[in-house]
């Protein structure tokens, strides 16, 4: 446009912020979106030289919005600079490496519980049991529920502390209780107790790309503040004494926000 050059990722940028492209599609450069978007830009590039030549990025307001425009582009340098260390392999795989061992998410126990209201009731149960019963039918019996008491895998964590400390040196099989929690007899069969593995490097790969994100910002951010002089001034309302240094905006220039 007279000179000034539109590219091709500036159509594509702005195909995807009005919606009409996916960020990871492919612009075909046949498509009505590229079409439409190239387009809607050159309109962009003649009416910004035409406020070049009637003079008004000279207006204080928008020499105001340009700065602000500015300023917003080279920030988005420095979050796509993080972005790309943030989502680097080598620093995933690493981090990933070093907290492995920690990652691990102890261990689970697969129960199966009959509850009962009093314990004469659970007493009588556990003797049946002990002779042989199935566990299964007594809970059938005690309406626990259609599916045997079974309660399935569940973090020890998890667990309440009673029923924790009944299953820590239990073996499979084992039956516990009767147990008193919450004014509730309880008997619990351990069925199958495994450890709960580490989560794989791919199922982590988002949280660690924030984390590393997030990290980096927040100590550049620190470190930014801390070297910086920065003021936030407030004009005072209307009718009402300012409090401590609030300084007037010049009534020539906008008010800062």
């Amino acid at each position: 446009v007279n000179g000034r050059p539109i590219y091709i990722e500036d159509v594509r940028a702005h195909a995807v912020g009005r919606g009409w492209l996916r960020e990871t599609e492919d612009l075909d450069a046949n498509s009505d979106a590229f079409y439409v978007a190239l387009e809607e830009l050159i309109q962009v590039r003649l009416f910004a030289m035409e406020a070049e030549a009637r003079g008004n990025d000279r207006r204080a307001d928008v020499r105001r919005l340009i700065e602000n425009a500015r300023e917003r582009v080279l920030a988005n340098s420095i979050y796509d600079e993080i972005d790309q260390r943030a989502t680097d392999p080598e620093a995933v795989e690493r981090l990933y490496r070093e907290n492995a061992s920690r990652l691990g998410q102890g261990e689970e126990v697969h129960l199966r519980q009959i509850q009962f209201t009093t314990q004469e009731a659970a007493d009588q149960a556990k003797r049946r049991l002990d002779q042989g019963e199935r566990f299964e039918v007594i809970a059938f019996e005690q309406n626990t529920s259609g599916d045997g008491g079974d309660l399935g895998f569940n973090p020890v964590d998890d667990l309440t502390p009673e029923v924790r400390r009944a299953v820590e040196n239990a073996n499979t099989n084992e039956l516990l209780g009767p147990l008193e929690i919450d004014g509730h007899w309880l008997i619990l069969q351990l069925v199958d107790r495994r450890a709960r593995g580490v989560p794989s490097l791919e199922t982590l790969r988002p949280r660690i790309i924030d984390w590393l994100r997030y990290q980096e910002i927040s100590q550049l951010d620190e470190r930014l503040a801390r070297d910086a002089r920065i003021e936030r001034l407030r004009q005072p309302e209307a009718g009402a004494e300012a409090e401590g240094e609030v300084a007037e905006p010049d009534e020539t220039r906008p008010a800062p926000a």
